[in-house]
């Protein structure tokens, strides 16, 4: 267990190729040992890596995995996001949504397989799953997204809310769980967590008061830094007004260069002046300069 919540530790600090180098140990003490949930907590925390990784295709297999349990498959249906599948997640929210999306089991993965209908729902512009999900989630917006004892955790369930809102088109409601989830996620110490959150609420921003808001670029930029600084990827916007956030440059994934910056959520880290807004466009989205590096 201790060695499990190691390996959580790493993936909120940002260390996915530790993380992952701790899972595959950890999984394999578990098989040893006999515990039944070895492989359950490794999957969750190899998701969880590639999630903010954005290498979701790796694990086609695994997402495709007939032995997954109801929730496993609310689970990799956000995953599946990451890969860009829309049939694929398609296919698994409507295997978990089943009759009734409230009936879904409240084990100790309710609150993650909650943030891959979440996000499958935003994806797939799906309203009506989204403002469902919002409903369900809401009394536990203050808790952290956990995977079983806590082997895995992705951040402030007001990122889940701020996603869900985006969905349906309530941009106002959206940015103020946003903004409760960077504050959240920082309080954590989860820093791919406050990247993506950071940049949907920058993209929030950028819905509601145009990509050229002041606001809007400055979150935007600040995600941008830490995404390229931590090998991960941005997120693009789905859901309430896609033709409009299909036009914001810096919400398209991938794209970015290495960069590095610890940031709070109203600026960059003590002694760090403000990012460069400057882009240079590439074949995969544009690419932030910016001309702070460190190590």
């Amino acid at each position: 267990m201790i060695s499990a919540i190691e390996v959580m530790l790493c993936i909120r600090g940002g260390r996915f190729a530790e993380a992952e180098t701790l899972a595959a140990a950890c999984a394999q003490r578990g098989v040893t040992a006999g515990d039944i949930d070895a492989h359950g907590w490794y999957r969750a925390q190899l998701g969880t890596i590639r999630w903010y990784q954005g290498r979701l295709p790796t694990l086609s297999d695994l997402v495709n995995s007939p032995t997954l349990s109801t929730i496993d498959n609310a689970t990799f249906a956000g995953l599946a996001v990451a890969a860009g599948d829309r049939e694929l997640a398609a296919i698994m929210l409507a295997r978990v949504r089943g009759r009734d999306l409230a009936r879904l089991p409240r084990s100790s993965s309710w609150l993650i397989s909650m943030y891959g209908v979440v996000e499958a729902a935003h994806l797939l512009a799906d309203t009506e799953t989204s403002a469902q999900a919002y409903t369900l989630l809401a009394p536990f917006a203050h808790r952290p997204v956990l995977v079983s004892l806590g082997v895995a955790c992705v951040g402030s369930v007001h990122h889940c809310l701020g996603v869900a809102t985006l969905t349906t088109g309530d941009v106002d409601q959206a940015i103020g769980h946003l903004r409760a989830a960077v504050r959240g996620n920082l309080a954590l110490g989860h820093r791919p967590a406050v990247v993506l959150s950071r940049a949907r609420l920058g993209q929030a921003l950028a819905l509601r008061d145009g990509p050229r808001a002041e606001e809007a670029r400055r979150q935007l930029a600040y995600a941008a830094q830490d995404a390229a600084a931590l090998g991960m990827t941005m997120p693009s916007v789905h859901g309430g007004d896609g033709r409009r956030a299909r036009k914001l440059g810096t919400a398209r994934p991938r794209g970015l260069v290495r960069a590095s910056s610890r940031c709070d959520e109203e600026g960059p880290a003590p002694g760090r002046g403000r990012p460069r807004h400057s882009v240079r466009q590439s074949p995969q989205g544009p690419r932030l300069r910016h001309p702070h590096r460190h190590p």
